[in-house]
């Protein structure tokens, strides 16, 4: 199977998905799937990857472990983003946390390092702060429908959007850095 079958197969996701939510009265029931579409994606991510080895199954292991944790701690303490919480959308959780969360850290840190290592930047800070940037941007556009969407809300909106962005980048660095220092 070509890439070209798994692009074809995720814009058939996301058309269906798109115009589902769009649909008049059958928002409910596309939300229910959103965390479906998040696992879609690693598993076509993956399916593609070419070469696997220990330390991309240590990424892997540890950006599933702790975005979860991430996530886990600005949602119980309310310190990092603010006022914050899950909606039911994600899917199922523990202790207020959707299970889905640490694979969707795992989707916008693998995918935005793809994108920059495409890109050829000799230089390993440019291209680490390049994908922090681009995992950020792509945040922050679902950022803009996530509490819409019952994916997450966060208390004030403005203030919370930039505490957001700044403290997501922040994270999305660390991860980078790592990921770029495995390669």
């Amino acid at each position: 199977m070509t890439p070209f079958f798994g692009v074809i197969i995720l814009l058939l996701f996301y058309l269906s998905y798109l115009m589902g939510l769009t649909a008049g009265g059958q928002e409910a029931w596309f939300m229910k799937y959103a965390a479906a579409i998040i696992y879609i994606n690693i598993f076509l991510l993956f399916f593609y990857h070419k070469k696997w080895n220990f330390d991309n199954l240590l990424y892997v292991l540890g950006i599933l472990f702790f975005g979860f944790a991430f996530e886990m701690v600005a949602a119980k303490t309310n310190m990092l983003y603010g006022d914050y919480s899950f909606g039911p959308s994600l899917g199922p959780k523990v202790a207020a946390v959707p299970y889905s969360i640490g694979f969707y850290w795992l989707l916008l840190s693998y995918s935005s390092a793809c994108v920059a290592a495409k890109l050829k930047i000799q230089s390993p800070q440019i291209r680490t702060l390049l994908a922090a940037g681009l995992q950020t941007g792509l945040a922050m556009l679902i950022f803009q429908v996530a509490a819409k969407l019952k994916f997450w809300t966060i208390a004030v909106h403005q203030e919370g959007q930039i505490r957001y962005a700044v403290v997501y980048f922040v994270f999305a660095l660390l991860l980078q850095y790592i990921l770029d220092d495995l390669n």
